[in-house]
């Protein structure tokens, strides 16, 4: 039986010089830092773009509760307690 290319796991080592050693050494190091350097850079940015987030608890209190006379659903009498959208507290955008 003969083969035509070459053995599947030849019996001589593969001699690599520096240069091709350090180039893949290079690349593979690349490869592994790039994504990481983009994770990093992701968590870094949706930090910062979260840290003055508020909730809607922060920025309003209800004031009264009642019950609507014609649909007989709840009604909430809303108050803006916050600076953010009026630029004064209490004020009714």
């Amino acid at each position: 039986m003969t083969y035509d290319g070459p053995p599947l796991f030849p019996r001589r080592r593969i001699a690599l010089s520096r240069r091709q050693v350090i180039l893949i050494v290079v690349a593979v190091a690349v490869a592994v830092l790039i994504p990481l350097a983009v994770l990093v850079g992701y968590v870094y940015v949706y930090g910062k773009n979260h840290a003055d987030m508020r909730f809607a608890s922060d920025d309003v209190t209800v004031s009264d509760c009642r019950r609507d006379a014609v649909t007989g659903r709840p009604v909430g009498v809303v108050d803006d307690v916050s600076f953010v959208a009026t630029g004064r507290a209490g004020a009714t955008p």
